[in-house]
């Protein structure tokens, strides 16, 4: 994994421990509590809040869990509060302010629009932040130095690399002339995704037909009416169409049009084909910073990390029924996907 060593060694030289841990996945002090304002010990609070329920944000949360536990974490040391906000901004507003009444120590927000409340939520408080699955902190979060966060924000971001997957697309098809991309309106994070991919678009000839969606209700036409116009349809990363995703594939295959996704649950879910991230990566690597904050970091000495890096997925299902060929190099680095029953 990338940045996996010299973030492990920090993590062990955070927490004292770097002598006699090698060759095994250390564990943190079993001491790791914290005094809340009644002067009771406590063990260290987390608030863990998912946006909405999605296979990426699944992942995410299950490694993020899993990391920790891998650290020696137990209850007897942090005890965390999972909630869904179930795609609802005023309900994951509302836990994030009740896990601030409750005394958490940090609250971990799992995607933009979860983070963006935790943000708000902690204001005036000295409770941490960390996010997994932002595109743009800046933008969003309004974190103007990644490499020394100010405030209490930081988290791993995943930047999606829209372009390779335009390229993937003009691979299986050549002749392509027109995309439709479609994404939520409400997702604020994916506006410079969507600059680069219409950029991006321009200078290869490929014109765009957008179509931005308010609700879930709107996903199902908006898709069908963006394969009608199209030569193939593209989204982004998007909480929202990605709990649409059995729809969505619906209408690309009545229409007969590949769809390009933004991650490999999609291309599970009936897609064609992603470039994509690795989410399980997001979620080991926010737990990762989170166990650097629970050691005794300051968040300014916890930088924002990017991923970056995109995987091939295919759906070979899809592949066979639209009888798109691609070379040879190019399936021999992808990743195969089925649906699971």
């Amino acid at each position: 994994m990338k940045k996996w060593w010299t973030r492990l060694v920090a993590l062990l030289l955070a927490c004292g421990m770097l002598a006699g841990c090698a060759g095994k996945q250390p564990a943190p002090s079993p001491s790791l509590v914290t005094e809340k304002d009644n002067g009771k010990q406590e063990p260290y609070q987390i608030g863990l809040l998912q946006y909405r329920e999605t296979n990426d944000l699944n992942s995410v949360r299950e490694a993020f869990m899993s990391r920790l536990e891998e650290w020696g974490y137990d209850d007897a040391q942090v005890v965390i509060d999972y909630q869904n906000a179930e795609g609802q901004k005023d309900k994951a507003a509302s836990i994030c302010k009740q896990f601030v009444k409750d005394g958490a120590d940090m609250i971990v927000a799992l995607s933009t629009p979860a983070a963006q409340e935790a943000v708000a939520a902690v204001q005036n408080t000295n409770i941490r932040v960390v996010f997994a699955g932002e595109n743009n902190a800046e933008t969003t979060l309004g974190i103007k130095n990644s490499d020394r966060p100010e405030g209490n924000i930081t988290g791993v971001a995943g930047q999606i690399p829209v372009s390779q997957t335009i390229d993937l697309a003009l691979k299986g098809n050549a002749g392509l002339k027109k995309l439709g991309l479609l994404y939520s309106g409400g997702e604020t994070s994916v506006n410079a995704v969507l600059e680069e991919a219409r950029s991006y678009c321009n200078g290869k000839g490929v014109e765009i037909a957008e179509k931005a969606v308010n609700s879930d209700g709107e996903i199902p036409q908006a898709a069908a009416q963006l394969c009608a116009e199209t030569d193939a349809l593209l989204t982004v990363a998007d909480d929202a169409l990605a709990a649409a995703a059995s729809k969505i594939a619906e209408e690309a295959k009545k229409a007969k049009k590949p769809w390009y996704a933004g991650s490999a649950s999609l291309v599970r879910e009936g897609a064609l084909a992603a470039v994509g991230l690795d989410y399980s990566e997001l979620g080991r690597t926010a737990a990762d910073m989170a166990v650097e904050l629970m050691a005794g970091k300051q968040v300014s000495q916890v930088p924002v990390e990017f991923l970056r890096t995109g995987e091939i997925y295919f759906n070979q299902e899809t592949q066979a029924e639209l009888d798109i060929t691609f070379s040879e190099e190019v399936m021999r680095e992808a990743n195969f996907m089925v649906k699971e029953a």
